[in-house]
């Protein structure tokens, strides 16, 4: 008797041991896809939380000793999930359905310097975006003083897996050349900067992920170009366009040009000046009169817009 109560106790603790197990909850925050360009959307949904619990679900950035943070309070659902597809934040970094809002409204984490704007460098490996999610609803200057209930990576990237990168030295020009994988042809691209000189690939490496040959241009303050923009001549940019559309892998008839600030201005200019080699010209935040000192074409200074 002794012996059969025993086997049934044995039995009866397994038992609630094997419904305890399967009522326990592992919370977890599913991002998919993981890896993705830039400009792709990332689902993001919370598993296993209380039905009805309030959370913190925070992003981080950290690269290059520069940090940029989000975070976003909401409530979890009847069956303890949150999509953010779905669900309204109730406050933080920003409030209402917004599926991307981990992403867009990140901003320089507390102690960063004011005014820091983020700004991919090398565009050859990915931004690694941590997801954690807290216990409440929490402010951004406290969240490093509480542990993470879960956390998950995602990693967003402008140069995807069929993008190739040359360096160019041609002549007077210089830069970086993106293409897609393959012969082509393919539509060609003139990508500039403004003011701050030196070069920047991020622009050219995504549009180049999107079927595109993007040049990214330096024009000052890059290897053995002019320091400053004193002295720029219009000739440099002819000559940039000439050897793009001189390669095999451009189609033919004419190139597009982009920039932001005074690269906006030469976008225009460049397309007024030679529009037999110029289809197309966008520019970002740039003007539309000729602002920049120091700039000529064949010996001619142009006239400021006073």
């Amino acid at each position: 008797m002794i012996r059969c109560l025993t086997r049934e106790r044995r039995l009866l603790m397994k038992c609630c041991a094997s419904l305890s197990a399967t009522s326990i909850k592992m919370i977890s925050i599913e991002a998919t896809p993981q890896l993705t360009l830039v400009d792709e959307k990332v689902k993001v949904i919370l598993h296993g939380l209380e039905p009805g619990s309030k959370v913190t679900l925070r992003s981080q950035l950290d690269e290059m000793k520069m940090k940029f943070e989000a975070h976003a309070h909401y409530k979890a659902d009847d069956k303890g999930a949150i999509s953010l597809t779905e669900n309204s934040s109730l406050g933080g970094s920003y409030t209402g359905i917004e599926p991307m809002g981990m992403f867009w409204s990140m901003q320089p984490s507390p102690g960063q310097r004011p005014g820091l704007r983020y700004s991919k460098k090398d565009v050859t490996t990915p931004m690694d975006i941590t997801l954690s999610v807290y216990k409440g609803h929490i402010n951004m200057d406290v969240l490093d003083s509480v542990q993470p209930l879960a956390k998950t990576l995602v990693q967003k990237t402008y140069m995807g897996p069929n993008v190739e990168r040359q360096k160019v030295h041609q002549g007077r020009i210089r830069g970086m050349l993106y293409k897609p994988k393959g012969p082509g042809p393919f539509p060609g691209i003139i990508d500039m900067f403004g003011t701050a000189g030196g070069i920047l690939e991020f622009r050219s490496a995504l549009l180049a992920s999107r079927g595109f040959v993007s040049y990214s241009l330096p024009f000052f303050a890059f290897e053995d170009l002019p320091d400053t923009l004193d002295n720029i001549q219009l000739e440099y940019f002819e000559e940039a366009i000439d050897w793009l559309l001189s390669q095999n892998f451009v189609l033919p008839g004419g190139v597009g040009t982009v920039g932001v600030s005074t690269g906006g201005e030469l976008a225009l200019l460049l397309a007024t000046y030679f529009p037999d080699k110029v289809k197309a010209a966008v520019s970002i935040n740039g003007s539309t009169a000729h602002m920049t000192p120091g700039l000529c074409y064949k010996g001619v200074d142009f006239p400021m817009q006073e």
